[in-house]
């Protein structure tokens, strides 16, 4: 049975998403394990896959609340991140929260709905500041910016790891 166009674009957004997670998830990663290769710890009793709901953990850089904006800026400005070029493209940020927080609509059932962020209010108006038509096109360029970030941080994570970082 072959996908119809919105089962296709479900999916492709599906995807986006899916490495937008990956991309947060391995950018905490790696500022844990900075944080532990500067003499930070990480108590065992914080094993994630154990970690039940109601339970109180240790705040640090995979706990905080930091937004991703966040996140990426401290990765991208440690030294050995700039130095050995595995920075990675801030205006990911701008597609993750149009998804996350933004409104998507077309004027018929179609493939490429459009996505729209609103800023905040002043004066009782309100700036766009995210609009693109989800194109197929589009949603396969911003699943591969993903996924290529989220090996860079991988890499890195790995550098650092070994010693190589």
């Amino acid at each position: 049975m072959e996908l119809s166009e919105q089962d296709k674009h479900s999916l492709n957004l599906g995807r986006l998403v899916g490495n937008l997670q990956s991309l947060e998830f391995a950018l905490r990663a790696f500022l844990v394990n900075s944080e532990i290769a500067s003499g930070a710890s990480f108590p065992q009793s914080a094993s994630l896959d154990k970690m039940n709901e109601g339970e109180i953990v240790p705040k640090n850089a995979f706990t905080n609340y930091d937004s991703l904006e966040k996140i990426i800026k401290k990765y991208n400005r440690d030294p050995k991140i700039l130095a050995a070029g595995l920075t990675i493209d801030k205006s990911l940020v701008a597609v993750r929260d149009a998804i996350a927080h933004g409104r998507v609509s077309a004027p018929a059932p179609s493939a490429s709905l459009r996505l729209l962020k609103f800023g905040k209010p002043e004066n009782n108006q309100v700036k766009v500041v995210f609009s693109v038509t989800m194109t197929r096109e589009w949603l396969a360029e911003q699943i591969k910016r993903a996924y290529e970030a989220v090996l860079k941080v991988s890499e890195a994570n790995e550098r650092l790891r070994s010693g190589r970082l």
